[in-house]
């Protein structure tokens, strides 16, 4: 370029740079810009420069010739003119193929040839851009489909190209041929349903899935964007019409999870038969042929596999990015918190709860142990102090009979053993109620004489008086007064049980024997159990006495009998021995007075006028010492039950022989 010299650089008219141009001193820099060659605006462009006709050389010439000028200035007017070509160039009227007169082909021959060089130019397995459907696609109903049919046969068909224009000269037959060919094929697979679902199954598809990586970080708004119109473009192989869409952040969550139930069950009707490794036809044999199909068969199945794998990838990654689930999954982790929280409050406070109950329960136990174990102490030292009284009344009592005969002290100690502590203390206010100077014997003389009424059914009032009651009557009232606590702490068997392992452990003679026994059975007192052993014993009495007096009458009336018939009589009841009485716990056999022994024979020792042998000597003082006289009414019953063969008068009237027998041979050597 010579110096001083300037140069015009002149832009691409896209309106990015001013018309005008830009004039610069030195070199620019060029402009980069990246321009498609093909599509409409191109179509366009190239039929404004070179006119309607068929090639651009022929076009050129025709308007030439048309104009008288160059095809340049021709082209520049064909700028400036409307450009509603477009449409026009699809579309094949019936009525243009007219002829211009003057030998030239019309305009309708021209567009008839443009048109079939456009069809050569597309692909031929693209069957909706054959019918003219490219922006429809899988779209297209069958109405369109069969519409764009009609209307590239009215323009494709070789016939209706060949009447309309003189121009196709260059154009081959068989070109034309198969090219129509082309399009009846294409209509013959989209009108068959199953054949274009195979063929939309295979058509060029986004099958692309966002990320999980391209999405972090992103607002909302663009997940509802960009998944959005991945759901959209997939919603074309559902078997359903009624595709829910994705939403927005308004969206409820019923819809939501409605959407996604669709999508978790979706139904795809894409199919992969059309996407085949190996042809059918191609076979040269039948088992070839079954080869093939099971190995395209197997490869469709994979493939649709591979379909719902992918659609179920996309749903899972939605899911698991969606902020309306990621909202919800938060509210409900938080509800659960709550929940979790509210049941462990609930729980530490009735674990509280329980925990003082339980610590009021302990309290309440430790009181109530507290005021029984005072209780019991208080009656213990109550007793104690009752026993300690109720020892010294009995001492008094004994203490009046000292030195006295045998008979006081028998009297005091059936008051000592029998009686109640009341019954004793009202004895001892009787006797402490005698002047000062009273003598002993007269003590002992009282003691002899209560002993006697209480025996006799005599109740003592608080005067001292006597209170007879008829015994046929009606009962005396501390006789009365003692059935009265029985039927009111009747005995139990246990409690029975427990007497009489008691009496058996503690015999006749033990110290405190009933204060042992009342020990023993822990429920009961001393002069309880001790009237409960008495009536056990007179009952079991009573009942043999019974059977002894049964018998005595059998026997009478046998003799009788016997008198009347003159027959000799038999033995008189008398003859028979009457069973000894039974003791507490066992009945001892009958013997007769004999007992198959000689009797005692001492001339100088004492008196043996009731007949006791050695044996039943020996067997009298060792029962007398086992018992004492503590015993109570019944001790010679028991007495009696040791020494065979001999009753409780005999024994009785033995020991006060003997005693009568020593205090006057003792007065006899005290006064020589």
């Amino acid at each position: 370029m010579a110096a001083g010299r300037r140069m015009l650089c002149l832009p691409c008219s896209t309106g990015d740079i001013a018309v005008d141009g830009v004039v610069v001193c030195e070199m620019a820099g060029m402009l980069t810009k990246s321009v498609e060659l093909a599509g409409e605006a191109y179509q366009a462009l190239w039929r404004r420069r070179y006119g309607r006709g068929g090639s651009r050389r022929e076009g050129w010439r025709a308007k030439g010739d048309q104009k008288e000028g160059n095809g340049r200035a021709r082209g520049e007017e064909d700028v400036e003119e409307d450009d509603d070509d477009d449409e026009g160039d699809d579309e094949g009227d019936e009525g243009d193929d007219v002829d211009q007169g003057d030998g030239t082909p019309g305009r309708a021959g021209n567009d008839s040839v443009r048109q079939f060089e456009k069809l050569s130019a597309k692909r031929t397995d693209d069957y909706y851009e054959l019918l003219g459907l490219g922006s429809l696609r899988w779209r297209a109903t069958e109405d369109d489909i069969r519409k764009a049919f009609r209307k590239m046969s009215l323009v494709y068909h070789p016939d209706k190209i060949a009447q309309t224009s003189k121009s196709l000269e260059e154009v081959e037959e068989d070109d034309v041929e198969e090219r129509f060919k082309m399009i009846k094929k294409a209509y013959d697979i989209l009108s068959d349903r199953k054949k274009r679902a195979s063929y939309d199954s295979v058509d060029d598809f986004d099958d692309s899935i966002p990320s999980e990586k391209a999405m972090a970080g992103r607002e909302p708004d663009e997940f509802y964007r960009i998944f959005g119109s991945c759901f959209e473009l997939n919603a074309r192989w559902s078997t359903s019409n009624r595709v829910p869409k994705l939403g927005t952040e308004t969206t409820s969550w019923e819809e939501v999870m409605s959407f996604y139930d669709f999508w978790f069950s979706f139904k795809s009707w894409r199919e992969f038969s059309l996407d085949i490794e190996f042809d059918p036809d191609q076979a040269e044999s039948r088992e070839e042929k079954r080869w093939i199909e099971r190995q395209n068969a197997k490869k469709a199945k994979a493939r649709r596999l591979e379909e719902a794998a992918r659609i179920r990838f996309l749903v899972e990654t939605a899911y698991k990015l969606d902020p309306r689930v990621l909202r919800k999954k938060e509210e409900d982790r938080t509800a659960k918190e709550e929940v979790k929280r509210r049941k462990q409050e609930e729980k530490e406070a009735e674990e509280a709860r329980k925990e003082a109950e339980r610590v009021r329960q302990e309290q309440e136990e430790e009181d109530k142990a507290r005021i029984e174990k005072e209780r019991r102490a208080a009656e213990k030292k109550e007793k104690e102090k009752m026993k300690k009284v109720f020892q010294k009344a009995k001492k008094r009592v004994r203490q009046c009979v000292e030195g006295q005969e045998l008979k006081y002290l028998e009297a005091a100690e059936y008051i000592c053993g029998s009686l109640s502590f009341t019954e004793v203390e009202s004895i001892v206010h009787q006797i402490d109620s005698l002047d000062a100077d009273a003598s002993d014997s007269m003590r002992a003389n009282l003691v002899l004489d209560l002993c006697s009424k209480h025996k006799s059914g005599e109740v003592v009032d608080e005067g001292g008086g006597l209170a007879r009651t008829a015994p046929s009557s009606t009962t005396p009232p501390q006789a009365s007064e003692r059935e009265s606590d029985a039927a009111v702490h009747a005995w139990s068997i246990d409690e029975l049980s427990l007497l009489s392992k008691a009496v058996g452990k503690f015999p006749g003679g033990t110290r405190n024997r009933w204060d042992r026994v009342a020990e023993a059975v822990q429920t009961r007192s001393a002069n309880e159990c001790l009237r409960k052993a008495n009536e056990l014993r007179n009952s079991t009495q009573k009942d043999s006495g019974a059977q002894f007096d049964a018998f005595q009458r059998f026997i009478e009336k046998k003799k009788t009998d016997a008198i009347s018939r003159g027959d000799p009589p038999p033995p008189a009841a008398s003859d028979v021995t009457q069973p000894e009485q039974q003791t507490e716990g066992s009945l001892v056999s009958p013997m007769k007075s004999s007992a198959g022994t000689t009797p005692l024979s001492n001339p100088d020792g004492p008196p043996n006028n009731f007949n006791f042998t050695k044996k039943q000597q020996a067997s009298l003082e060792d029962a007398m010492k086992k018992i004492p006289s503590s015993a109570g009414p019944d001790r010679w019953k028991k007495i009696s039950a040791l020494v065979a063969g001999k009753t409780p008068a005999d024994c009785e009237s033995r020991f006060k022989e003997l005693v009568q027998y020593y205090k006057s041979k003792r007065t006899t050597s005290s006064s020589s």
